[in-house]
């Protein structure tokens, strides 16, 4: 149960950090067809991801209780990692720099009109930079969120590993102690039989 469950972090992180990328490069890409695909990717690993989430929370429900505590405090953060990457990809949706809108004074007809207009070079050339900049910082965001939930991964294999030394241990002891016990009422029965015999001679030679 253990493995299949580690199996189901590694394959949550590794869709998180796909999903990662792909918010990065849809932060980058301006052309809307472009853009489709790398919606398409992430739409696929949001999907697994939470998939994976169901199956991990099936997993733990039938874990001893002590240790189904601990990790449903995982999933609970690999939950919360998944609404972030949900909500980067939503306002990634809502990002575009083709249009912006823009105040011009009419003077013909002496009126303020909000106009949209396409992008000037310079302009573009800042959406850009702004787009690259928002996009490191999730990304940077992203990357410690997923280092985390790598090292809770490796602290949770380590206490895993542990409680299997533990239990091991503890049989061995429990198998000593039965085999001493069945050693002392060998020695008792075995006592308790010469007794009877020697009791048993006295009375004839009396």
């Amino acid at each position: 149960m253990s493995a299949s469950l580690d199996s189901l972090q590694q394959q949550f992180a590794a869709n998180t950090a796909e999903i990662t990328s792909n918010l990065l490069k849809l932060r980058k890409t301006l052309d809307a067809n472009d853009r489709t695909p790398i919606v398409d990717g992430i739409n696929r690993c949001l999907s697994e991801a939470k998939q994976c989430l169901k199956q991990m929370e099936t997993s733990i429900t039938s874990m001893p209780f002590d240790e189904r505590k601990t990790r449903q405090l995982h999933l609970l953060g690999f939950e919360n990692e998944l609404k972030r990457l949900e909500n980067d990809f939503q306002r990634g949706l809502k990002f575009d720099t083709n249009e912006f809108t823009v105040d011009l004074l009419d003077e013909e007809e002496g009126d303020s009109k909000t106009t949209l207009l396409p992008s000037s070079d310079t302009s573009r050339k800042t959406a850009r930079l702004k787009s690259d900049e928002i996009g490191a910082q999730i990304l940077n965001n992203l990357s410690e969120r997923n280092e985390t939930i790598a090292r809770s991964c490796e602290r949770l294999r380590r206490s895993n590993y542990d409680l299997g030394r533990s239990s091991k241990i503890a049989n061995m002891i429990l198998r000593k102690a039965m085999h001493n016990k069945l050693t002392l009422y060998t020695i008792a029965l075995v006592g308790l039989l010469t007794v009877v015999v020697i009791a048993y001679r006295n009375m004839f030679i009396m």
